[in-house]
């Protein structure tokens, strides 16, 4: 029960940070439009082995929020890598990648 507690605590924390979250009002990304490099600073890539498995959002500068089932399967935080502030620099394309096949 206290775990609800603090959770319930921390987002009212998080809710009223000022500055932090609040994107430039001409940038988005809906429906595939781009997003500008760096301005969506606080999102991260959680890696295990150097390989992207989840997002999450910086929410203090040692914290980071991400959903539960990203982490279930190893509880040590060892384990993971948290990268912040990278772009992504090149994108490759595959000709045997198709993204209808997987559907």
């Amino acid at each position: 029960m206290n775990v609800w507690i603090e959770v319930a605590l921390l987002l009212l924390g998080v809710s009223y940070s000022q500055g932090c979250g609040n994107r430039p009002f001409s940038a988005r990304v809906v429906n595939g439009e781009n997003a500008s490099p760096h301005s969506w600073p606080w999102q991260i890539s959680l890696r295990v082995n150097g390989r992207h498995i989840c997002g999450g959002s910086l929410i203090d500068n040692q914290y980071v929020l991400t959903a539960a089932h990203c982490v279930d399967r190893n509880p040590r935080p060892s384990g993971y890598t948290v990268v912040v502030g990278r772009s992504m620099q090149n994108i490759l394309a595959c000709a045997a990648y198709n993204i209808l096949s997987l559907y």
